[in-house]
């Protein structure tokens, strides 16, 4: 598959801007050390003779399909490209988005971008006086089958991983789409709604 690199739009700049602003961006964090975070669409081009439907995922993390990568640059890739954090985005996927889920992707790939600080808070720094950065984690990540669970119910470790992020989460409430059942039976029902606490 070939991949069009395209520079980022007028929307997707200003929710970048609101994003890390200094003073009142959920990542102010980033701005008030101007951190230089530059945006891109990925466009996955078919063949001509390709089906219809829509175009295959033109970003893949680990394998898998994603909607958005996010990565630190290196000194060579600062310099290459006078950022810090590149985010590619998959276009025809972003396409596909409501305002306020676009909001929120790039609040998430901005939440993996974290600040390395000293032991008095301080930021610590590249050797070209830059901010110095790390990758920060998800608090969970959801791999499994359905049809695990739909041959095991709540016995299957998909199931069970499921329950343990519900656990997390403090009372946010999960709705999944496919069968699950209760964690410890084999019972499926349909639209289970879970919630902790």
């Amino acid at each position: 598959m070939i991949r069009n690199y395209k520079k980022s739009t007028p929307e997707i700049n200003t929710i970048l801007t609101k994003t890390i602003d200094k003073k009142t961006g959920v990542h102010s964090r980033l701005g008030s050390l101007d951190v230089k975070v530059r945006i891109v669409l990925v466009e996955a081009v078919v063949a001509d003779d390709a089906d219809d439907g829509p175009p295959p995922s033109a970003l893949k993390l680990h394998g898998s399909p994603a909607i958005a990568i996010v990565k630190i640059m290196d000194p060579l890739g600062r310099f290459l490209t006078k950022c810090h954090v590149l985010i590619q985005i998959d276009e025809y996927a972003w396409a596909e988005l409501s305002e306020e889920t676009k909001i929120a992707l790039i609040d998430h790939e901005l939440t993996h971008v974290d600040v390395v600080r000293d032991s008095n808070n301080i930021a610590k720094r590249n050797d070209d006086r830059s901010p110095k950065l790390k990758m920060r984690h998800g608090d969970w990540q959801l791999i499994g089958f359905a049809e695990v669970i739909e041959r095991h119910g709540g016995d299957a470790h998909e199931a069970k991983h499921l329950m343990n992020v519900c656990e997390a989460t403090n009372g946010l409430q999960l709705v999944f789409s496919f069968k699950v059942a209760g964690v410890g039976g084999k019972g499926k029902q349909t639209g289970k709604k879970a919630q902790s606490g």
